[in-house]
């Protein structure tokens, strides 16, 4: 679980795991388009990606989600959750 709150420095959330995480990347990078995101932009550290928002995934399991409806952010999130913990390293 993480605790999803309001973006200080961007109109969005930040989802923070509980304990720091590393993802592995590639692996996460493959698997988002089976699951209905599109990968954006690939920068080794984060994956930029879009399913119904805008989302920053970095390497040590933070997110940002890039709107400022915190019921859209929840679900977005949760969407995105399961994959991310099926690869944590």
């Amino acid at each position: 679980m993480a605790l999803l709150r309001p973006c200080t420095t961007s109109a969005g959330f930040m989802a923070v795991p509980e304990r720091s995480r590393r993802v592995d990347m590639p692996g996460l990078k493959s698997a988002l388009p089976e699951h209905g995101f599109e990968v954006l932009r690939d920068a080794r550290v984060l994956l930029l990606v879009r399913r119904e928002v805008d989302a920053t995934v970095y390497h040590t399991g933070k997110v940002l989600l890039k709107t400022t409806d915190a019921d859209l952010a929840e679900e977005a999130y949760a969407a995105l959750r399961p994959l991310l913990e099926s690869h944590w390293t």
